[in-house]
């Protein structure tokens, strides 16, 4: 019976390490996560604001889609 308690105590123990390796994993997945979230939304904001050459292409090419919808429409 003493060797059945120690099993016991030992899968216990093992499932609690699993248990506390999977949280760890998941707090670091988590904080990566929001680093890179933060990462990206750093370098969404740091970008120039466009130049009037690429907003008037933008345009041109926004209405010249709306011809070719249109007229296949």
């Amino acid at each position: 019976m003493a060797a059945e308690d120690e099993s016991i105590e030992q899968a216990v123990t093992s499932r609690r390490e699993r248990l506390l390796a999977l949280r760890a994993a998941q707090e670091l997945s988590n904080a990566s996560e929001s680093e890179e979230s933060n990462d990206n939304n750093q370098e969404q904001s740091q970008l120039p604001p466009p130049t009037v050459a690429e907003d008037e292409e933008q345009q041109e090419q926004e209405y010249w889609r709306g011809k070719t919808e249109h007229e296949v429409s």
